[in-house]
């Protein structure tokens, strides 16, 4: 459980490459690869380090005893 402001200061230290490395957020944000070298896609999306993967966007969905998040 977080609160908005919690949400917004994790986003502005993750894109100022505070909280990880930017090669690390690189990798995050970079679809894997299956063992056969094709890349992890489903629906449309790849999967990187716990993040969905798009053309334009990152993304990661989540909820717990009713509340729910969607973060892109």
């Amino acid at each position: 459980f977080s609160s908005l402001g919690d949400l917004a200061r994790y986003d502005i230290a993750l894109r100022a490459n505070q909280l990880i490395p930017a090669d690390l957020k690189t990798q995050a944000f970079s679809s894997g690869q299956l063992d056969d070298g094709r890349p992890i896609r489903s629906e449309g999306e790849g999967y990187g380090l716990g993040w969905y993967i798009t053309d334009d966007y990152v993304h990661h969905s989540g909820s717990w005893y009713g509340a729910s998040t969607y973060y892109r």
